[in-house]
């Protein structure tokens, strides 16, 4: 067979099996090894390496090579003594800011290979020494040197970041340091994540009931990464996704955005922002929506994916903000993630009636009405006949869905929208797959009947109308389950999505 053949072979293997591939022969040492060596994760926790490889041994697609921090001396080793394989090994995700990462050894290791995607977005490390060659770069803003970075492959960019006091100050140093060497030139993808401890989360949830407001900054950190840029460069983002909270300045954002970037070339949006669109007065029926998305995107006429997670505002607001926005890009969207706390199935049923039609050409959707999600798992256990072991499995596949996530696809931005558009990160793991497995013919098609309307539950919202009238839908996600869409006449095939086998 052919190498290439060879190659797509192995890219369907576990580790295990492409370690076994590589001691065999000649013939298979060299496509084996470039699946093994593809992208490779190190993480801290040698229990928490051992519980992702268990839960997803059933994968359609190798996930990447995961090691424990403690291998990574080996990895430099081989990659040093190595050529042949140094020249494979392109893509490295370091989780953690384990000591056992020591700089001198990751700086070695950095100059040696040509890499494409470099994920570093807890460990300190000096970014001097990022090869020229990378195009994809995962950083925490705390970790930005004040020196320039010369970066001119560039594409995607993820800066983590917390609300902290000097976070500003670190954007500044990140826009400084890449903008005047000209490395954002091709930037298309840019994403800002907030990482929060629990006493963030507190004093964030403190400020939002009024207990704490005058203190709120309701300016994210990085805006100062924007505003550095003014009159020196406008990006040409294809792609964008912002985190964070900016109290009820979201109109005055969406002024100074549309001034540093160009929205009408952005083809993806995903917000995770937290507002407040009237603190301390009620909400206004009459007044026209003043929430960020709600007017970002009538400035994004080619948006063709948007994301929207819980915003901690006024449930009123966050109803009539998915409703502008839907009505802003009408026709327009393949891909739509929405999560959010509907206030009735009245209001849920609402903004189903505005996905189809205003949005009739979706392809993919995943709609998380997070005020239901209890009832909707109760109801799924009524079906099951309270079968609490078998239930279990769906649990554990929720729980551990987020493990693989961050861990496997840590280098895969704007994930909420890349997962549904992409059948190899939209991954299920082990417990999931055992689930619906056990369970397709005790429970669980009787729980999607009520769903597709097939059959009548007034404990259910009914996707039915999403399945009938969007013609075009191909992938639909409800209570964490996914279904393929397949497409005829008078009927639709309706098939639950395990890893690719349907």
């Amino acid at each position: 067979l052919p190498t290439s053949v060879l190659v797509e072979i192995c890219a369907n293997l576990d580790t295990p099996a492409l370690l076994s591939l590589c001691l065999s022969c000649k013939l298979l040492y060299l496509p084996a090894a470039i699946e093994l060596y593809r992208k490779i994760v190190v993480c801290d926790d040698a229990g928490h390496v051992q519980t992702v490889k268990a839960c997803t041994s059933h994968a359609a697609r190798n996930l990447g090579t995961l090691i424990c921090s403690s291998k990574l001396q080996a990895l430099v080793s081989v990659a040093l003594a190595n050529d042949k394989i140094a020249s494979i090994l392109r893509n490295i995700c370091l989780l953690g800011n384990s000591a056992a990462v020591h700089q001198n050894l990751l700086g070695q290791l950095l100059l040696k290979l040509e890499i494409h995607t470099l994920v570093v977005p807890k460990l300190t490390i000096d970014l001097g020494f990022v090869p020229v060659s990378v195009r994809t770069l995962h950083i925490a803003v705390e970790n930005v040197p004040s020196i320039h970075l010369y970066l001119p492959n560039l594409q995607q960019l993820r800066v983590s970041y917390s609300n902290q006091p000097q976070a500003g100050t670190h954007f500044t140093h990140l826009a400084v340091a890449l903008g005047a060497t000209g490395s954002l030139s091709n930037l298309k993808t840019l994403q800002f994540s907030e990482t929060m401890e629990e006493d963030d989360n507190l004093g964030l949830l403190n400020s939002l009931n009024n207990l704490n407001i005058a203190q709120a900054k309701p300016e994210p950190p990085w805006l100062q990464f924007f505003l550095t840029l003014t009159g020196e460069l406008q990006l040409e983002l294809t792609s964008l996704s912002l985190d964070g909270y900016i109290g009820n300045n979201g109109c005055k954002l969406v002024q100074i955005l549309a001034t540093l970037l160009q929205p009408e070339r952005l083809e993806k949006l995903e917000l995770h922002l937290k507002e407040l669109t009237h603190p301390n007065s009620p909400h206004d029926p009459n007044s026209e929506p003043t929430t960020f998305m709600s007017q970002f995107t009538r400035l994004t006429p080619n948006l063709r994916s948007l994301g929207s997670n819980p915003t901690y505002d006024c449930l009123f607001c966050q109803f009539e903000a998915l409703i502008q926005s839907l009505t802003n890009l009408q026709g327009k969207l393949w891909d739509l993630h929405l999560s959010m706390e509907s206030l009735s199935i009245e209001y849920i049923s609402k903004i189903d009636f505005c996905i189809i039609t205003q949005q009739p050409n979706i392809k993919n959707l995943r709609v998380v009405d997070k005020s239901r999600q209890v009832n909707d798992q109760n109801t799924l256990l009524k079906c099951m006949s309270g079968n609490k072991e078998r239930f279990s499995y769906y649990e554990y596949g929720l729980f551990y869905g987020s493990w693989v996530r961050d861990t496997f696809f840590s280098d895969v931005f704007l994930y909420d929208l890349s997962s549904l558009s992409s059948s190899v990160n939209r991954v299920t793991n082990d417990y999931m797959v055992q689930f619906i497995e056990s369970a397709y013919h005790n429970g669980l098609n009787e729980f999607m009947k009520y769903y597709l309307n097939i059959g009548y539950s007034p404990f259910i919202v009914s996707g039915f109308d999403l399945v009938k009238k969007l013609a075009r839908l191909e992938y639909l996600e409800t209570v964490g389950v996914g279904l393929v869409l397949g497409h005829g006449g008078r009927w639709r095939d309706v098939y639950y999505d395990c890893n690719g086998e349907h």
